[in-house]
Formats: structure tokens, C-alpha cells, sequence
């Protein structure tokens, strides 16, 4: 019985970590994505209860949808990711969490959803939160005639 119960459980580990792995290397629509900690280099908060950030460095956008509003979101400098499971990743599923803290005590909030951005949804986002996400491409200058 032992022997069944610890097979089971190494089987569900792996098809776990399985499935983890497939979720870091292509990110669905569904609000599963899942991103390195260690990776993510910019953020933008666009109100209480969403922020945009960027993994790795500055490259793919993420919009995360927080389960409850911070009220120190949007006047912070500084965001916390907390790894709820220690796997080094940041995921819009399990118990994940986002943390700020402003001038009163620290807030977080779990993470209810997290996206990866295409081009269409940044500018959906541009639109609707009046912000600049990402960096307008220079116009060549034309030679003087």
C-alpha cells in the first residue's frame, strides 16, 4: 500500500513539473503564465487591482490581475514577488502573491491572472489606462533639402 501511495505521488510530481515547464515556455491566453522572479525587470502599475511587468528585462510584457485591490499600488516604487510554492517562478496560478508598501503597512494581494502581452493587447491597455507601455520607435529623420 505504502509503495502504490509513493508512486502515485512521484507520478503526480513529475506530470506537476511537466506541466510547469510547459507553462514557462509558452504562456496561454488562458491567464496561467508563469515567469523567473529573477527575470522580471520593470513594472507598471495601471491601478489598484493590475500591473504590467516586464520579463526578462524589458523584452515580453505580462499583464498581472491581482484577486484584491492595493491601495499603495499605484504610488509605490517598489514591488514585491512573493513565491508562494519556492519554485523561483511568478504564476498566475496557485497562491503567488504581489506585495507593496507605501508609507502605512505592507498590503499583497495573490494573483488571480497572469497574461502574456502581444502587441494588440499592450495597445488595448495604452488606450484604455491612458499610459505609455512601450517605447515609441524613433521616426528616421529625413535629409534636408
Amino acid at each position: 500500500m505504502n509503495r502504490l501511495v509513493l508512486t502515485l505521488t512521484l507520478i503526480a510530481t513529475a506530470l506537476g513539473g511537466a506541466t510547469a515547464t510547459a507553462a514557462t515556455t509558452s504562456p496561454s491566453k488562458d491567464g496561467n503564465a508563469c515567469i523567473f522572479i529573477r527575470s522580471v525587470g520593470q513594472y507598471r502599475a495601471l491601478d489598484r487591482s493590475n500591473v504590467v511587468i516586464w520579463a526578462p528585462g524589458r523584452r515580453d510584457a505580462y499583464l498581472v490581475e491581482l484577486s484584491m485591490p492595493l491601495f499603495s499600488l499605484e504610488s509605490s516604487f517598489q514591488l514585491a514577488m512573493i513565491d508562494h510554492d519556492h519554485d523561483g517562478r511568478l504564476c498566475g496560478h496557485g497562491f503567488d502573491r504581489i506585495g507593496v508598501r507605501d508609507i502605512g503597512r505592507p498590503e499583497t494581494s495573490s494573483i488571480n491572472r497572469m497574461t502574456k502581452l502581444d502587441d494588440a493587447g499592450i495597445a488595448q491597455l495604452e488606450e484604455k489606462y491612458d499610459v505609455q507601455l512601450k517605447a515609441k520607435k524613433k521616426e528616421a529623420q529625413k535629409p534636408a533639402s
